[in-house]
């Protein structure tokens, strides 16, 4: 079964994405150590919280 054409509201969402900001905040984020409780994986879950709660308010 094909999947269901998307609707105005998906076509929307997809339009405001970032492309070139998801690909560097993703390249940031594999390049870090994930080594549970460091800093460097502290401090990129702060920066995803803040880029998360910033987007949010658009």
């Amino acid at each position: 079964m094909p999947p269901a054409p998307l609707t105005d509201k998906q076509h929307r969402a997809l339009r405001a994405l970032d492309e070139e900001r998801l690909v560097a905040d993703l390249v940031a984020l594999v390049q870090a150590p994930s080594v549970t409780g460091t800093d460097v994986e502290s401090d990129q879950q702060h920066a995803m919280a803040a880029t998360f709660a910033c987007d949010l308010r658009r």
